[in-house]
């Protein structure tokens, strides 16, 4: 096919040279160019238009809108069509226009300023390849059905809303050229691929976002639109996968089912908000008639990734049919899967993570977190970067026998109820050994009682060194007094890490 084929419209054009507008009925030239008296005496508020490839300029759009308006009251389309069309002059003046069906504005042309304030959709809204050579204004718009924008170029925009979109908001690849403001409510906004040149600023109320392979260059936020209550309609990032994330501040964001894999300079990204993130399953719990008491909690409460939990899902066995009546919380639950329109807008299916990529993840994101000087968040991160160190297939035996040991007797350092019991048990144990074969004297010279206390005064090294050992006794006393340090000493850094700043 030829060039000239490729380009040609898919529509009778006016016979004018040059001219891509669409023919009027029984006309051989477009709106601006043929007799227009006819059409726009027609024209009825509702009215269905057709200008696609049009040439629009100021005058004739006021009398097209003009012919559209019901008595006082703003003008109103219904499926309307402008393809290609060419607006020209310094201001293009939709304000508070009503689209009642389809409206198609593929591939036009704005010389000038567009205005869009308080404009209406209630079908879909189509500006795919659009070009806004000003500034292009949609605060207050309303989109009842998609608003799609794919491929849209805004040389001079700097504020896209506050808009309305009940459905979808589709920005992929698009092109911001100014610092740009981004204000949406509701909806599912689509980045992927959308190209940021200065800084941008998405303020965000009930929005699911996707910003795969989006791309910034400067400084830039993503965040809870503050003039909305936070308890209330808190937006949710889905995923990151492609992003150079170094100038990006995510900030009061939903971030259970986020996925990173893939994005860059995770190391740096800014993460502001109180647990964005996915905990791990709650208590398992007894139900009894209409009461669910909780029983036992297998996991340690903290921070978790989507990706975690997309592969402990995997690794779960089934629940067995005799503990039905034990509600047992699993993961990958509702608040970390991934919504399938995410697969649909960025071509990606979600991939499945091994621990070696988790640990990896992981250890990117507490550096982030530490250089925030937001050392809870980072102690999370930590304890999962050891957990999918441990749970490796790759990592050594010997490697393993010594992550294992941390975790069991102090949950990597950042558990101190966990120290404390490893603490007592150590104590316990060897008081009833040095109770049994630690003295010189026999019968013992103390009671179990006493050798516990004898215990537990050595791992301070407070012990009576009068009292008369046997040898194995020294071996237990030393035992005693390496052990109680370490442990307190992990008491202590757990406590540290939950609570420093």
């Amino acid at each position: 096919m030829s060039e000239e084929a490729a380009q040609k419209p898919g529509w009778p054009t006016c016979d004018t040279d040059g001219c891509r507008g669409v023919r009027l009925v029984d006309q051989e030239k477009c709106l601006a160019h043929g007799d227009s008296q006819a059409f726009l005496a027609a024209l009825r508020p509702g009215s269905d238009l057709d200008l696609r490839g049009v040439p629009l300029g100021p005058d004739l759009l006021h009398q097209v809108l003009t012919a559209l308006e019901p008595k006082d009251q703003h003008p109103i389309l219904g499926h309307a069509q402008f393809d290609s069309a060419e607006f020209s002059g310094k201001e293009v003046d939709f304000n508070a226009v009503e689209f009642r069906g389809p409206a198609r504005f593929t591939g036009a042309r704005f010389s000038g300023d567009a205005w869009f304030v308080s404009a209406r959709f209630r079908g879909n809204a189509r500006f795919d390849q659009a070009q806004f050579s000003g500034f292009a204004l949609f605060d207050g718009a309303q989109f009842s059905g998609d608003a799609w924008f794919p491929g849209t170029q805004f040389a001079q925009a700097r504020v896209f809303g506050p808009v309305l979109v009940f459905s979808i908001l589709i920005l992929d690849r698009a092109t911001f050229e100014q610092d740009i403001t981004i204000e949406v409510d509701g909806a599912e906004l689509s980045c992927v691929g959308t190209r940021f040149a200065e800084a941008a600023n998405l303020q965000l109320r009930r929005a699911r976002v996707v910003l795969d392979a989006a791309v910034f260059t400067k400084p830039s936020t993503v965040a809870f639109a503050p003039d909305l209550p936070r308890r209330h309609g808190q937006p949710r990032l889905l995923s990151l996968r492609g992003v150079d994330v170094a100038p990006l501040t995510l900030r009061e964001l939903n971030l259970a089912a986020c996925l990173f894999q893939g994005a860059h300079h995770l190391d740096q990204l800014r993460i502001e908000g109180t647990r964005p993130f996915a905990d791990t399953p709650g208590a398992w719990r007894l139900q009894l008639g209409r009461w669910r008491v909780p029983i036992w909690r297998r996991w340690s409460r903290r921070q978790t990734l989507a990706e975690e939990h997309r592969w402990r899902a995997e690794l779960s066995r089934p629940r067995p049919a005799r503990w039905s009546w034990i509600d047992r919380p699993t993961w990958h639950g509702s608040t970390t899967q991934t919504p399938r329109w995410v697969v649909e807008r960025t071509g990606q299916q979600v991939q499945q993570l091994g621990p070696d990529r988790l640990a990896v993840l992981y250890r990117a994101l507490r550096k982030a977190q530490e250089d925030s000087k937001n050392q809870p968040g980072a102690a999370d991160f930590y304890y999962g970067e050891m957990e999918m160190r441990r749970q490796d297939p790759n990592t050594t035996w010997s490697e393993w026998v010594i992550l294992w040991l941390y975790w069991l007797i102090s949950g990597y350092g950042l558990r101190g109820l966990r120290a404390l019991a490893s603490l007592a048990v150590v104590v316990l144990g060897l008081a009833m050994l040095l109770h049994l074969i630690g003295y010189a004297t026999h019968p013992s010279p103390a009671s179990v009682w006493g050798s516990v206390l004898y215990a537990a005064s050595g791992t301070l090294w407070i012990g009576d060194d009068e009292v008369r050992l046997t040898g194995w006794g020294k071996l237990l006393l030393i035992a005693l007094r390496l052990a109680g340090p370490v442990l307190l000493g992990l008491t202590l850094l757990s406590i540290r890490s939950r609570v420093k700043r």
